[in-house]
Formats: structure tokens, C-alpha cells, sequence
């Protein structure tokens, strides 16, 4: 559901806000930032929802396990949704300080992928590089290696910087 112009404004801090799927399964799509703020047939709530506190700014990436809640990155840490909003604990944890795309199915096997890109990273004397890589999901959540990979071709060429979601 998209919500446009009726998030509130009260919903405003300092992470920028967007979808996060469906991360409590109560059928409605939910807004993170810097919080959750759960769905509901009027649109997001007022206030954030009293689940895991955020710490940093979220992104919704799809339902990365595929078990039907939607599930947020924070950081470099993936935490997947549950009934009861987000799980306590992080599931997964990755090295690099990354920017996180729900990168959708890719590759249709019915697990939303994950797209990862660290415009910062640095390797082969290449100071800044970039990189972006593609994790595909599964029941386990992100199967590890990644099944794509890219870097930057020069130094302070930031690959990744932007990215954005296909499909």
C-alpha cells in the first residue's frame, strides 16, 4: 500500500523514512527510519511502535527468509520481522558498513535477494573503490558467499553510492 503524502509529519527525525513491508504480518505495509511505525487501513501510525529499538537508520529489504513478514537492515545487521514487530536480535551480520536495496526476487525462487553496496570500500590499493554485491535469500535468510560482486574500477570512485531496488 502506498501511503505518499499521509505520513505524518510527526513521523519526521533523522533517518529517512520508507517502506518496510509488512514486518508485524497484520496486512498492512509499515514505515521505518529510525523506528518502526506499524501500518494500519488509515496508514501509519503516530507514533513508533514498541518493539526492538533501532539502533541507526532502517531500510526495509523485503522478506529475506521468505516466511512472510517483511524484514529490516540496520547498519551492517539484517533483522528479520515477526508478530510481534522485530525480532530482539539481529540474524544476520555483515563486515562492511553497507547501504541495503531490497533488490526483490532476482533470481525467482520465491526469496526476496539482497543487494549490499559499500561505496567506501577500499582493496588492491584502490582507496574508496566501492562495492556492490547480491546475497540471494532463502529460508535460512541471505546464503552466503554472495553470488554476484562488483567493485569500482578507480581510486574514490565510490561504486554503489547509489543503488536502487529492481523489478
Amino acid at each position: 500500500r502506498d501511503f505518499g503524502a499521509r505520513v505524518p509529519r510527526v513521523l519526521a527525525d533523522a533517518c529517512p523514512l520508507g517502506p518496510a513491508g509488512d514486518v508485524n504480518g497484520d496486512g498492512y505495509a509499515d514505515v521505518v527510519g529510525g523506528a518502526i511505525y506499524f501500518g494500519s487501513p488509515v496508514g501509519p501510525a503516530a507514533t513508533a511502535a514498541a518493539t526492538r529499538a533501532l539502533e541507526g537508520c532502517g531500510t526495509g529489504v523485503g522478506d529475506v527468509d521468505g516466511d512472510g513478514f517483511g524484514d529490516v537492515m540496520v547498519g551492517a545487521e539484517v533483522v528479520y520481522g515477526a508478530w510481534s514487530g522485530l525480532a530482539a536480535e539481529a540474524e544476520w551480520r555483515f563486515d562492511d558498513v553497507y547501504r541495503a536495496v531490497a533488490a526483490q526476487d532476482v533470481d525467482g525462487d520465491g526469496f526476496d535477494d539482497l543487494l549490499l553496496a559499500a561505496p567506501g570500500f577500499s582493496s588492491d590499493g584502490l582507496t574508496q573503490r566501492g562495492r556492490a554485491q547480491l546475497y540471494q535469500g532463502s529460508a535460512q535468510g541471505p546464503a552466503l558467499p554472495p553470488s554476484w560482486t562488483r567493485m569500482g574500477d578507480a581510486a574514490y570512485e565510490w561504486f554503489g553510492e547509489c543503488v536502487a531496488g529492481a523489478g
